[in-house]
């Protein structure tokens, strides 16, 4: 903890509402698919081609390469970590190979990727302030995986940031 010469009640310290942390990291992602590969809305009947998997079945339907997310946080203090996972759905196995490369590129540069989504997080999210990008692991697509006619590669992400409660000062 800081000392910042204040006392401070840890009381009223509010928690993140970590989920409006991934929608940010989801932002960019979504910027990045659309800028360097394509990947947008009007492709997809006004949807983005990202969803989490309750919404799955609307994105099949348009026989385009689509993503699903899933993340989970790790207990923390001051410095929130989490991971999202983006599985990659399409009939063709290269648009699957190159939406990963392009997210490993993108974001497994430690705080030039923080910076650079800090930059682009957009209104809303301004109590949010990203650290550090790494990539844990991923995978291409594999014939073993194919099911109904498309296959899946995955990739893992793990990101920190710090949250502005309106208590403390970070």
């Amino acid at each position: 903890m800081v000392n910042t010469g204040r006392t401070t009640n840890l009381a009223n310290v509010q928690v993140a509402d970590s989920k409006h942390a991934v929608y940010a990291v989801n932002r960019y992602a979504l910027q990045l698919l659309d800028q360097l590969l394509g990947w947008n809305a009007s492709k997809y009947g006004g949807r983005q081609p990202m969803t989490a998997s309750n919404t799955e079945p609307e994105l099949a339907e348009y026989g385009l390469p689509y993503i699903v997310y899933g993340y989970a946080n790790q207990p923390s203090s001051l410095v929130h970590t989490q991971q999202v996972a983006y599985s990659i759905f399409s009939q063709d196995t290269s648009d699957i190979n190159n939406a990963i490369r392009m997210l490993d590129d993108a974001f497994d540069r430690a705080d030039v990727t923080a910076f650079e989504v800090n930059e682009h997080k957009g209104a809303g999210y301004e109590k949010y302030s990203f650290k550090s990008f790494r990539v844990v692991t991923g995978t291409g697509p594999d014939e073993e995986e194919e099911k109904g006619g498309k296959h899946m590669g995955f990739i893992v992400i793990e990101y920190t940031y710090t949250y502005k409660s309106g208590f403390l000062k970070i």
